[in-house]
């Protein structure tokens, strides 16, 4: 099991454990932070095989919601504005998705065996579909507890 422990204090630190390989952040994570959280997360996404194997832990006692860090994540992969679309780093995420077979072929069962880059594109639409929602199963690798 690979696992993201976000820890909301003010430090980064990278350790490895037992279960995985987690990450402790400050609060200001998805934008201060950002940089390190992101590349672990994309760093993670490349070694799982599947989104269930991805957990990422929030500590509730900071006083954050799971609705919260959702919206958060989303705000990250997803721009709502007038041009609705992947941010750069949603299109960073849906590539490191795209790039491990295995993740993709467990996100969608119907991708042709040699897809080609008008798939890649049919693809990268879903994940849009997929990231516009906090209420998508995409988003239940985040835990608060």
């Amino acid at each position: 099991m690979h696992q993201y422990l976000i820890d909301v204090t003010y430090f980064v630190q990278n350790y490895a454990g037992r279960n995985g390989f987690y990450v402790v952040l400050g609060p200001e994570g998805m934008r201060s932070r950002g940089p390190y959280q992101f590349a672990a997360m994309l760093s993670l996404i490349l070694r799982v095989t599947s989104m269930n194997q991805l957990e990422y832990w929030f500590d509730a006692k900071k006083k954050v919601t799971e609705s919260q860090i959702k919206e958060k994540f989303k705000l990250m992969m997803y721009d709502n504005g007038p041009n609705p679309g992947l941010t750069p780093q949603g299109l960073q995420v849906f590539n490191a998705i795209w790039s491990n077979t295995a993740l993709r072929g467990n996100l969608w069962s119907d991708i042709p065996t040699n897809p080609d880059e008008d798939d890649k594109n049919t693809y990268q639409g879903k994940f849009e579909d997929i990231v516009s929602s906090t209420n998508s199963l995409f988003y239940n690798f985040i835990k608060v507890k």
